[in-house]
């Protein structure tokens, strides 16, 4: 079963359910409502992926410009479908033992290389702040 499709019954279910959180039903509505803005129909768990990717990042902006706490029930949905994050220091340990950053004429160049290896689990600004820390 496709994710968006998961999702979309995941919020049939929840809006079935009289005593569920008012928030949470927002928040299934706002999802699915994004996969039928789509030019296209969603055809893989790839897109669904990318679509809940911009949705967090958007919703991380958001609480960042309130100056909240990076927590809200939104974001702690998407969360849920996402695949867990990779942390910094697994990063940077597989850039030591996978990338010579001296065989770059600037180390910026590996970026792709560790981009795909952590494809849709790390966020390219750490990756890029990786690289810099360990070319110094």
């Amino acid at each position: 079963m496709l994710l968006h499709t998961l999702i979309e019954q995941d919020m049939r279910t929840l809006l079935a359910d009289k005593t569920a959180d008012i928030t949470i039903k927002n928040a299934y509505k706002v999802i699915v409502a994004e996969f039928q803005r789509q030019s296209k129909p969603i055809t893989s768990d790839e897109v669904t992926l990318k679509i809940l990717t911009q949705l967090k990042k958007g919703e991380i902006e958001l609480l960042t410009a309130k100056a909240l706490n990076n927590t809200s029930p939104f974001l702690t949905l998407l969360e849920k479908y996402l695949p867990k994050q990779v942390d910094r220091e697994e990063v940077v340990g597989w850039i030591k033992a996978n990338v010579d950053l001296t065989k770059f004429r600037s180390p910026m160049q590996a970026i792709g290389i560790v981009m795909k290896e952590f494809k849709g689990v790390i966020d390219g600004n750490i990756v890029k702040d990786c690289i810099l820390e360990l070319s110094k």
